[in-house]
């Protein structure tokens, strides 16, 4: 699990804590038992009696308390590498699964990844690892209504004072048109103000369907510049949880993948943008 990212039960993993790879040995009675049960893992999987119904990836229950699903905190990412995982080391037994070689970033998706990096005050590690990834969120929802792709995305903190959320898009910058979608035009009403709205867009033209659309500039077609004018512009509607609205505030860096600098960063550019050979085995 360590080698995998997926050890620690902490907001940062969200993976399998100590208590909770005890209680998997427990019921399936051996290492080699809990990685032949997890490779034939289904969706919901149970493990234990539950006296009432949990809706988690994985449910994991307590052995002490029937009403406690110790997989709460356990995300569907980590079951996903640990059901892969378990599967590759039972294909292929190897030493590599507990102390893996390390791994370097894809050269190729490094153009695609876009870093914003800004500095926070001083709090837990629970609460700022909270904030960013919920940060990270929002951010890729915004990216995505405004036309970028998200591939993945990472959540970064030293625990000290340096943050970062980072995006790996399929283009960071996409087309400079876009067409948008308008009403039938037997919808009178609403067709009529549609047309009023767009009739200086580069084109207009009824589809096959009946329905109107028009072909328009974007706001923005390079993500750099919308994320830096989202933060810099639109901060208060962005989906930032309010606790690092301040700490943005005051400053952000964004930059590509290829100019990563700090250690923690380059790490998380690693995992985003590199084919885990180890999980992901080949037939």
């Amino acid at each position: 699990m360590t080698a995998m990212g997926i050890y620690g039960a902490e907001i940062a993993k969200e993976g399998f804590g100590g208590y909770v790879a005890e209680v998997l040995v427990l019921h399936f009675e051996s290492f080699l038992g809990v990685l032949e049960a997890a490779s034939n893992f289904t969706l919901n999987q149970i493990i234990g009696n539950p006296t009432k119904k949990f809706d988690t990836p994985l449910v994991i229950i307590d052995p002490i308390d029937s009403n406690r699903n110790l997989g709460t905190a356990i995300s569907a990412e980590s079951v996903g590498k640990f059901v892969l995982a378990a599967r590759s080391f039972l294909k292929k037994p190897s030493l590599l699964f507990f102390k893996p070689k390390p791994l370097k970033p894809n050269i190729k998706n490094l153009d695609s990844t876009i870093i914003i990096k800004f500095n926070y005050k001083a709090r837990s590690p629970d609460i700022i690892w909270g904030q960013v990834k919920r940060a990270t969120t929002a951010i890729s929802g915004q990216l995505e209504l405004a036309g970028f792709d998200v591939l993945r995305k990472s959540s970064v903190t030293d625990e000290k004072s340096e943050a970062a959320m980072i995006f790996l898009l399929r283009l960071p910058k996409i087309e400079k048109f876009m067409i948008k979608n308008g009403p039938p035009v037997l919808r009178k009403k609403e067709s009529e103000s549609y047309i009023a709205k767009n009739y200086k867009n580069k084109l207009l033209w009824v589809d096959e369907s009946g329905k109107i659309l028009s072909l328009q500039d974007r706001s923005f077609h390079d993500a750099k510049l919308f994320l830096r004018h989202l933060l810099k512009k639109n901060l208060s509607v962005s989906g930032v949880p309010s606790g690092l609205v301040s700490d943005i505030k005051r400053g952000f860096r964004i930059s590509d993948g290829k100019q990563a600098a700090s250690k923690s960063i380059k790490k998380a550019l690693t995992e985003l943008t590199t084919t885990d050979g180890l999980i992901f085995s080949s037939p």
